[in-house]
Parts: structure tokens; C-alpha cells; sequence
């Protein structure tokens, strides 16, 4: 092989190596420990950015760790988040007792409407399930469609509004006659689940759900929350990333 030949080589060796070297750079975990003492209590940085999320558990709870510097009077953040503060628009029945309207037979009509007469429904307490140390009303069938009406006294006043929603199993949720929410599977814990504030009315508002159980467990608890605008501290960063 002549000189010319292997320089070419060479050279073509070095742009491979320079491009896998530049993939390598571009690479990033999926999530980094901050605090690792034994499965049950860790804390892990979830994005490159160590202040660009909440720190979470393993679980993906989240765990939140929040570093704060002062510096000539001005505070910088450099680890972790704010956990979103949540006011509370309709209680669950973890924070206030509340009956709801139901039926374990599919009604005829337009059932989610918030005209309907629910005639003929039962009336019980939340949660609903087929645990009878967890809840407070018994549900052993295959479906159950529950309807509950609250009023609003000023829906422009809110924020951000969120569904929280613990259900087993597949869940549709309507607010005011207009399907909100959807999931075909279980959760077993709250879930905050973003809907328009423009669907809320001054006034009397319904939610209805239809849920069906098609393994396991059955459970329903339900509400509405305000996220609040982030607090009074005014963090600057004055950085982009913390490492690769």
C-alpha cells in the first residue's frame, strides 16, 4: 500500500473516532444519584440539569432536595425544584367526607350530562372499592358510574386546574357533559391530571365517571385542585448544566 493510501486510511479512522466520540458526548442517563443508602430511601436527580426538576425517589415519587446559595443577596438555586403547591377546589374524601350519586346498572340517556336526572340512583359515600377496611361505600360489580355536583364561586380566579384522581380500574371522567380524562389501566396512589378551567362554570358544576373493573381490585376517590403560581423567592440560575 502506497503512502498515500494509508494517510487516507488514517484519516478515515479519525473522523469515525471523532464521530463516535461526539455520540459518546451526547449520551445521558437517565437519571443520577444524589443519595443512595438502601432501596428505600434514595434520591435521584431525574434530568441533566440539577435544578431543572424535583429530585425524586427510585419510584419516581417525588423526594425533594432543594439547594440554595445566597450570594450578595441574591439567592440562586442550584439543586432540585419546588414540589407544585395544590389548593384545594373539591375535596377527596382523604381530606373531606362527600356522597356522590351512583348506579351499578349502565343508565339509559345521556348520563354525563349536567341535566340529567339521576332518578333511580343510590347515594353513598367516598371512596368506593371493594376493600371494605379502605372504603366507605362497597363495589363488587364490573362497572359503577358515579355523577357528583359542587359549585364554583369564581373558576377565572384559578390558576392551573388539575384532576386528582386515585382509580382501579379503567376510568373516563366528564365534567359538565365533556370527556376530560381517559385511561384504560390502574393507579394506586393520586394522580394530577391537567383539564381547561374553561370547562368549570360559576356555579353548580358535575363531574361523572364511569369506571370498570376488569382484573384485581375496584377503587374510586376523586377531586379538583389549584396549582399555584411558584412562591416569593425569585431564583436566578446563572448556570445551563451541572455536568454530562
Amino acid at each position: 500500500m502506497n503512502k498515500l493510501g494509508k494517510v487516507s486510511i488514517c484519516c478515515l479512522l479519525a473522523c469515525i473516532s471523532s464521530f463516535f466520540d461526539a455520540q459518546a458526548q451526547q449520551r445521558k442517563a437517565p437519571a443520577y444519584p444524589l443519595i443512595t443508602h438502601n432501596p428505600n430511601f434514595s434520591i435521584w436527580s431525574m434530568t441533566d440539569q440539577l435544578n431543572a426538576s424535583t429530585t425524586k425517589h427510585w419510584t419516581e415519587a417525588d423526594h425533594s432536595l432543594l439547594g440554595l446559595i445566597n450570594v450578595d443577596g441574591n439567592i440562586y438555586r442550584f439543586l432540585g425544584k419546588e414540589e407544585p403547591n395544590y389548593k384545594t377546589i373539591l375535596p377527596t374524601a382523604e381530606d373531606q367526607s362527600f356522597t356522590v350519586q351512583y348506579t351499578e346498572s349502565k343508565p339509559e340517556g345521556d348520563w354525563q350530562s349536567s341535566s340529567y336526572k339521576a332518578s333511580g340512583w343510590k347515594s353513598g359515600a367516598a371512596p368506593l372499592g371493594d376493600d371494605q377496611k379502605h372504603v366507605k361505600t362497597l363495589w363488587k360489580s364490573d362497572d359503577i358510574w358515579v355523577r357528583r355536583a359542587f359549585n364554583v364561586t369564581d373558576p377565572q380566579g384559578i390558576n392551573e386546574l388539575f384532576l386528582k384522581l386515585n382509580h382501579d380500574d379503567n376510568v373516563v371522567v366528564f365534567l359538565n357533559g365533556k370527556k376530560v380524562y381517559e385511561k384504560a389501566g390502574w393507579t394506586n396512589s393520586f394522580q394530577y391530571l391537567p383539564i381547561n378551567k374553561s370547562d368549570l362554570k360559576a356555579g353548580q358544576n358535575q363531574i361523572a365517571i364511569h369506571l370498570r373493573n376488569t382484573a384485581g381490585g375496584r377503587f374510586l376517590d376523586f377531586g379538583l385542585v389549584d396549582r399555584l403560581k411558584e412562591g416569593d423567592l425569585k431564583y436566578k440560575l446563572p448556570y445551563r448544566k451541572m455536568w454530562r
